[in-house]
């Protein structure tokens, strides 16, 4: 479990910096860890963004066609 918590913690980290290149190598690494866990072929990334008040597609693993790629999603 401590290996996991450390996961969640670099790409927290990661968000936090800016730093784009390793976020979407962790979030990669991140994905492949919890479509394991979760037993699931698919899952995307989508980061919130305070500024826009909007979901933004980070990444994604085991889709066969783009998803949510280029796109976003207002919340309210």
């Amino acid at each position: 479990m401590a290996k996991n918590q450390c996961a969640l913690c670099s790409l927290t980290s990661e968000i936090e910096r800016g730093d784009q290149a390793d976020l979407h190598r962790t979030v990669k690494h991140f994905l492949s860890y919890v479509t394991t866990l979760l037993g699931v072929n698919a899952a995307d990334v989508l980061i919130y963004d305070a500024d826009t008040k909007t979901l933004k597609y980070v990444s994604g693993h085991g889709f066969n066609a783009p998803t949510f790629e280029n796109s976003s999603a207002r919340v309210a």
